[in-house]
């Protein structure tokens, strides 16, 4: 389901259409010929990204439609949900790009540092190593690199990236605030999860469009959160996105007074 922003009737409209008539990359996740990202070569990053994540979406947005809205306090449930919220942001294409660049900026500032190294190495071995910091194919396979470890629960866990309560808000709980904007479903983006910056009042760090029924927050632990709480992130989730050109559904900047009215009351995404 493609949804756009139609500034002058201030609404969402939908249509169905395949992904490849919208956008698509190709190749985004393949490793470039002779390159190699943590044992993965060529197409095996994107092949084990359909094993161990897409392959799991359905169960994990099973397991949420049928628990209890509110905090979600099956511990199994949240980790799953947290992981795969984690897995989403670094597979982004705009997290790629970023992790890319990062890395052609730093090896543009330690070039000096590089080339003195080379000329007093004298292993073999040494010298090979630190020429692969000069490959031109270093970007593309340090971000995937970083994917891959993505991929992986446990050291993600460890992070603290993302971390807090998980809570579970139903699309029926809040349909009046979805009407007002013309959708009556929570819309997901490109990417997915919103990050947001602690200035809303009980801790909000993320959220995420689970399905179109069921949308995610993350917030500090320990956090109340009421239902008027519920409700206004619905709001602010769905139309965050929009203040940007970043997403499918939005080529133009859009306009129209309800976009601006929720461009005064939405928190600041944060830039990551």
């Amino acid at each position: 389901m493609r949804y756009r922003w139609i500034a002058a009737a201030s609404k969402l409209v939908g249509d169905r259409k395949s992904p490849r008539s919208i956008a698509a990359e190709f190749d985004l996740y393949t490793l470039p010929e002779g390159g190699k990202a943590n044992g993965y070569t060529g197409d095996d990053l994107e092949l084990e990204l359909s094993r161990q994540v897409d392959q799991r979406i359905p169960g994990i947005c099973v397991g949420a439609s049928q628990a209890v809205g509110g905090h979600v306090s099956d511990q199994a449930l949240e980790r799953d949900i947290v992981w795969l919220m984690k897995t989403f942001v670094a597979r982004s294409p705009m997290t790629l790009a970023r992790q890319e660049a990062a890395v052609v900026d730093t090896m543009a500032k330690h070039r000096g540092t590089i080339e003195r190294m080379l000329e007093r190495v004298q292993s073999d071995e040494l010298r090979a190593e630190i020429l692969g910091f000069q490959d031109p194919r270093m970007p593309k396979v340090a971000a995937r690199a970083g994917l891959a470890v993505a991929m992986s629960a446990d050291i993600l866990r460890k992070e603290g990236w993302l971390e807090g309560d998980v809570h579970l808000v139903r699309d029926v709980d809040v349909k009046p605030y979805l009407r007002g904007i013309g959708t009556e479903e929570f819309v997901t983006f490109e990417d997915p999860v919103v990050e947001w910056k602690d200035d809303s009042g009980f801790g909000l760090i993320a959220s995420f469009s689970l399905s179109p029924s069921v949308l995610v927050l993350i917030v500090e632990r320990g956090a109340e959160v009421r239902v008027e709480n519920y409700e206004s992130v619905s709001l602010h989730h769905t139309l965050a996105p929009l203040s940007t050109r970043s997403n499918l559904i939005c080529q133009t900047e859009p306009t129209g007074h309800l976009y601006e009215w929720a461009k005064k009351l939405r928190p600041s995404v944060a830039n990551r």
